[in-house]
């Protein structure tokens, strides 16, 4: 299981980096000391996953790294044909992933979950919303929310990139064989300097 865990996140991480600069006007942020990023919209086929995560722009290098995590799906429920999976979202250190070359390599990165369950798509986690004239979805209300800290062991040197991964597996096989994955990331940038972390996004 964790390795399957691994090659999809592997994936996530390849995608976050080739479409990094398609966000979509709605992972805009207001001019404020707070951030707010979430998952791309528009552009290629997702996964029906939804991240976003809400924290300062700035602390003390000395104080807490807190921030919100909100997320859901927003794939069809059918009662009459649930669809079973698991579900894991974990925060590790983006470059890290990125500089392993291979599955072995990508093992030993250090990821630390911040949730997981065994039915991710019921309809208690779908996220209510409505869709806007340009066809972005807006008025999102996430069903579920996390009060968290960063751990410092993923800060590392003056600058760098944290990464929030949610990945999805069917209990049932594909027709050929091979598992049915599914998974969204985001990625935060932060910088160092004269004893204050500033965070932006990746």
């Amino acid at each position: 299981m964790k390795r399957k865990l691994l090659a999809i996140i592997v994936l996530i991480v390849l995608a976050c980096l080739a479409f990094a600069g398609c966000d979509g006007k709605k992972n805009e942020e207001p001019e404020s000391n707070v951030l707010i990023v979430t998952t791309p919209q528009g552009g290629p086929l997702h996964a029906p996953l939804e991240i976003a995560v809400e924290m300062n722009k700035q602390f003390s290098v000395d104080e807490p790294y807190k921030y919100n995590i909100k997320f859901g799906h927003v794939q069809y429920y059918d009662e009459s044909r649930p669809q079973i999976f698991t579900a894991k979202l974990t925060v590790y250190n983006y470059d890290d992933m990125v500089k392993a070359e291979t599955i072995e390599e990508k093992a030993q990165v250090k990821q630390t979950v911040l949730y997981e369950t065994d039915d991710f798509y019921a309809y208690k986690n779908y996220i209510k919303q409505n869709i806007d004239e340009d066809g972005y979805r807006c008025d999102m209300e996430y069903p579920l929310s996390l009060d968290l800290e960063i751990p410092k062991e993923y800060i590392k040197g003056e600058s760098g990139r944290i990464g929030f991964s949610l990945v999805t597996i069917g209990i049932e096989k594909r027709q050929d064989g091979t598992d049915f994955t599914l998974g969204r990331s985001i990625v935060i940038k932060y910088e160092i300097k004269d004893g204050v972390i500033y965070f932006s996004k990746g």
